[in-house]
């Protein structure tokens, strides 16, 4: 079954900002009771750690932050497929956004493509 609502978050490795993100987003994801309509992931523009889990300190302050129930995690690169299969994507930084992409596909929200997604998804979960 397709989930109505889904999102990619990108850095560099795809294994420290953007599997942190990808740990919070889910922790609040769940904490409303909304995680079955929500495909979450993370990807990296980058192949170096491919298959790796997630940065040491990355796990330990979603630990440290009890986030960690049900997450896991292996490092991966963006596809092309990851362009159609979420609806939003979100780059950790600049760099990140212009070297996947995304920019190009969200340039049309006139510069203010992150903020609009991240108030976008936020309004979709009402916290």
């Amino acid at each position: 079954m397709d989930k109505p609502f889904s999102v990619l978050f990108v850095c560099l490795g795809n294994t420290c900002r953007s599997t942190m993100s990808e740990g919070i987003f889910h922790h609040l994801v769940k904490s409303k009771g909304l995680q079955d309509q929500w495909n979450i992931d993370s990807a990296g523009i980058a192949n170096w750690h491919e298959g790796k889990p997630p940065d040491e300190f990355t796990v330990a302050m979603l630990q440290r932050n009890n986030m960690m129930d049900g997450y896991h995690h292996r490092a991966r690169q963006i596809t092309e497929a990851d362009f159609t299969k979420f609806k939003f994507i979100l780059g950790m930084d600049d760099y990140n956004l212009r070297k996947s992409g995304v920019c190009t596909l969200l340039d049309v929200f006139d510069g203010g493509a992150v903020s609009w997604a991240r108030t976008l998804v936020a309004s979709k979960l009402s916290w």
